[in-house]
């Protein structure tokens, strides 16, 4: 073999070589980045599955039970007394945002479980610390290991010797006020519950009987933002990661442009389509409103003659699809159940429909994260620079934005 022979071979197999390193490079990117991506796809579809649970169960009222024969329909969604989303975190503990207040990465999510734990207060409250009796009604489930005796209790509970927790429960009326509380301590001869306060402040009303109580579920989630954590509270101390490595979250709220109507008019029946109904012209006054008003809804006379108007406003043209509904929106009030409450909430929130979600995820692995920031601007493929050589090597936030229409928020539409 000549040099120049020599040479040539060598140049071929020189290119060849650094053909086949081209090609194994980029796999060897992939190899490190897929399982990543797929983790985190994963994780993504955890997370909204466990949010859109929540979300779709949003309002889901009390569905056992007695009716009064007046305006109080007990077995009702629960966006006909009290809104069952708020866009902050309401806790009796410090994660709780305060009244009235509005965060776009946080939400409040309400609504009765599947749970026989659910009747009427036998008799009005003396005061807003008194114990709540409680009525033995129909749908009461049976005392534990008997089949024919009701529980006078209902199901409700205190938290038992072997760590179980006492029942979470709501009581709400037809005002807009609702209290949520965890039964500390019961008494089956008066079948009466003691309990502990989840909100803040005292108690917002002695409540009338027949006033709700029912077991319920309330999860808050947000974003704990020095950890990239998006969390979860149950109002009683408890609060838990959901998905780590969040960069960003944002739920967008959607309304009625209309304003709440009478579901049958010029009747006696003064059942609305959203919110609270109005008590009647001749109830007493309800908190800080007069006589026969409350935070939805206000007398007009007119010659002499009374009729009912909505405090709300109308939003846009007032008509057709559903309309954004703004943070200026969801705290200028009115406010229910009155603007003195101390978990008091803005009666715009009776509109909402739809709850818009968007997560952004990124990888934890800072290898596998390049440069650039979300300062760069929301279209920047990380939210947090890493140390990744080039994109074949790396993995992209990753963004997915779902709407849910909680069909209890969609019953009078």
């Amino acid at each position: 073999m000549t040099l120049v022979e020599a040479l040539v071979s060598t140049s071929v197999m020189v290119v060849v070589t650094a053909a086949i390193f081209d090609l194994v490079s980029p796999a060897g990117g992939a190899f490190q980045a897929q399982p990543e991506v797929s983790d985190m796809q994963q994780r993504l579809r955890v997370v909204v599955d466990q949010l859109k649970h929540d979300l779709v169960n949003a309002g889901a009222g009390s569905y056992s039970g007695l009716n009064d024969t007046t305006n109080f329909q007990t077995a009702r969604s629960l966006a006909n007394y009290f809104a069952p989303v708020l866009p902050y975190v309401q806790s009796s503990d410090a994660n709780d945002d305060g009244q009235g207040t509005f965060f776009s990465d946080r939400i409040t999510i309400i609504y009765v479980p599947t749970t026989a734990a659910q009747t009427t207060i036998k008799s009005d409250m003396t005061s807003s610390i008194a114990l709540i009796q409680v009525n033995q009604e129909s749908g009461c489930p049976f005392k534990p290991n008997t089949q024919q005796v009701v529980d006078p209790l209902c199901g409700f509970h205190a938290a038992g010797t072997d760590g179980s927790g006492g029942t979470k429960a709501v009581i709400y009326d037809g005002t807009g006020a609702f209290d949520e509380f965890i039964v500390t301590s019961v008494d089956e001869n008066g079948a009466s519950l003691d309990f502990q306060h989840l909100q803040q402040g005292p108690f917002s009303q002695a409540y009338r009987a027949p006033s709700r109580v029912s077991e319920v579920t309330s999860h808050s989630y947000f974003l704990k933002a020095d950890t990239k954590q998006l969390m979860q509270a149950d109002g009683q101390g408890t609060t838990v990661p959901v998905l780590d490595n969040v960069v960003a979250i944002k739920f967008e709220y959607y309304g009625d442009a209309s304003l709440p109507t009478f579901v049958a008019p010029n009747t006696a029946n003064l059942s609305t389509t959203y919110g609270p109904a109005p008590p009647g012209f001749d109830a007493a006054a309800i908190g800080g409103w007069p006589a026969g008003e409350n935070c939805v809804w206000a007398i007009q006379k007119v010659d002499g003659e009374a009729s009912y108007v909505a405090r709300l406003s109308p939003i846009g043209n007032g008509t057709g699809a559903l309309v954004p509904l703004t943070a200026a929106n969801l705290t200028d009030g009115p406010w229910c159940p009155d603007a003195a409450n101390a978990n008091r909430y803005d009666a715009d929130l009776f509109r909402i429909r739809k709850i818009r979600v968007t997560i952004r995820l990124q990888t934890g692995n800072g290898a596998l994260r390049g440069f650039g920031s979300l300062a760069d601007g929301p279209e920047a493929l990380f939210a947090s620079p890493g140390t990744a050589a080039s994109l074949s090597k790396s993995v992209p936030d990753r963004t997915i934005r779902f709407d849910v229409s909680p069909r209890n928020l969609n019953l009078g539409r």
